[in-house]
């Protein structure tokens, strides 16, 4: 039989290890993931999701899905709980994305690049809400999940998606 502290130091340690990562990023780029919520013109939420600022100068990427016939849409911070509202700037149905911008400067971006190097089984982490959250209480989990590349899937016009190197390993 293995000593408890031989089995820790040959299976626990590496794995500790291998995880670190996924911490080091979700702290990293933590602070560059918002909540979005969609609302009707009698200020209903139709829709809530995550999104993620792409300029310093309030532009954030979102799902269509998420802001699909709103009327009215806030952003929420994770640090925050007063909504900023957005302004659609463009909206792709196929490619489910959508660009938004909020009247803030100096946030925090997330560096983008492209998925042309991204291959099946490269490791990857979403962080965000999945699921949504409920306009109601304002509560945004910022979760993060770790997953794995199980298909590419490569636009006719050859376009990748949005993404960041540094959620590759």
């Amino acid at each position: 039989m293995i000593p408890r502290a031989i089995f820790f130091m040959i299976c626990g340690i590496p794995l500790l290890f291998s995880q670190a990562w996924v911490t080091e990023i979700s702290n990293n780029h933590r602070n560059s993931v918002v909540g979005v919520i969609s609302l009707d013109n009698d200020q209903k939420a139709i829709g809530s999701g995550s999104g993620c600022i792409i300029s310093k100068n309030g532009i954030i990427a979102t799902n269509q899905h998420v802001i699909k016939e709103a009327s009215y849409i806030w952003v929420y911070f994770p640090s925050d709980s007063l909504p900023f509202q957005a302004r659609l700037l463009y909206e792709d149905i196929e490619l489910d994305y959508a660009l938004l911008k909020i009247d803030v400067n100096n946030l925090v971006e997330l560096k983008l690049g492209t998925s042309k190097d991204m291959q099946i089984g490269n490791e990857i982490l979403a962080i965000g809400t999945p699921g949504g959250f409920t306009y109601i209480s304002t509560w945004f989990a910022n979760s993060v999940t770790k997953g794995m590349v199980s298909n590419i899937k490569q636009e006719a016009n050859g376009s990748g998606n949005f993404c960041s190197p540094d959620f590759f390993r």
